[in-house]
This record gives C-alpha cells, sequence and structure tokens, in this order.
C-alpha cells in the first residue's frame, strides 16, 4: 500500500513504472518486460520472498544452456496449514511441496512456469512477443510456457532456488 514510498531510496538505481489503472497480469508485466534492457528479466510477484541467492543461480543456468527460455526455483508455502482448499489443490495439482525445510537440488524441466517468480531470456520474451494481453485473468504463463517449449525452448526448475509465497 505504501509501495510509492518504499521504493523512493531506489530510485537512482531502477526504473519504477506505476500504472494509473489495472492493466491485467499479462499486460502490466509486459510494460515491465519491454522496458528491461539486460539479458535476463524476471517477474516477481509481490507475495513472493526469495532466497538470498536465487537470482544469481538462475541466471547462471540461463548462462550455461541457451537452450532454457525461462528458469524458476521451488516455490515453498511460508503457512501451509493457512492455505485455502483451492491453494492447496493448486499445490497439490501442481506437484509443490508444502513443507518449507526443504534444501536439496534437483533439476527439472516443468511444461510450464508460472510467472511468479522466473527468470526469462529477454530475447526469447522478444521472439515470442511476451505475454499473450487478452489474457487477462489467467493462463498467460501457460500460454508463454507453451509457446516456448514448441520454439524449442527449455523450461528449468532448480529446487535448491527456493521462494515463499506468503
Amino acid at each position: 500500500d505504501a509501495l510509492d514510498e518504499a521504493v523512493k531510496p531506489f530510485l537512482d538505481r531502477i526504473e519504477y513504472i506505476r500504472n494509473e489503472q489495472n492493466l491485467g497480469l499479462a499486460r502490466s508485466c509486459n510494460c515491465g518486460l519491454q522496458r528491461a534492457d539486460a539479458d535476463y528479466a524476471m517477474t516477481l510477484h509481490s507475495d513472493c520472498i526469495l532466497d538470498r541467492d536465487y537470482v544469481e543461480k538462475l541466471i547462471q543456468h540461463m548462462e550455461r544452456d541457451p537452450t532454457l527460455g525461462a528458469a524458476t526455483g521451488q516455490y515453498l508455502f511460508s503457512e501451509p496449514a493457512s492455505l485455502s482448499l483451492s491453494d492447496r489443490l493448486f499445490a497439490l495439482l501442481n506437484l509443490l511441496p508444502l513443507e518449507t525445510n526443504r534444501r536439496d537440488q534437483t533439476l527439472n524441466f516443468l511444461l510450464f512456469i508460472e510467472g511468479k517468480a522466473d527468470v526469462f531470456r529477454r530475447s526469447t520474451l522478444q521472439e515470442l512477443n511476451y505475454f499473450t494481453e487478452n489474457l487477462k485473468l489467467t493462463s498467460e504463463d501457460q500460454d508463454l510456457s507453451a509457446r516456448m517449449r514448441q520454439r524449442g525452448f527449455r523450461l528449468l526448475q532448480d529446487t535448491s532456488c527456493r521462494f515463499q509465497v506468503m
């Protein structure tokens, strides 16, 4: 709620984009991703807290493997007991572990990435014309993932890179 004030100390190092109206998730993400000028760009939802080395590890994967279109970490829940039924079903259907102390490293190739805390190869996003903006409420992540796989890009999950969803 106090984001404008919270970003002030960082304005010399970041470009802060504030939409005056709700553009929907896909279009909002695209506004930021299209302005990125690095080799990699990241989507990060406001309810996620990353491990300290999360971004560094994922970028290392991207640099080592040019077939990766995106990389993500292990989605963990801070308070599994307080999840709603729909969130529990989502976790179950997507094989997301509910424990918060997982430390193993497994590299998995996924069918889709969720966009919550994902690093993308910017050239891949440009080639695919970013997220499909008419998918305003849901499925923009699955659509982008399918288009990446269709073009031969792979989607990596490193379970040692963890992020908690609050």
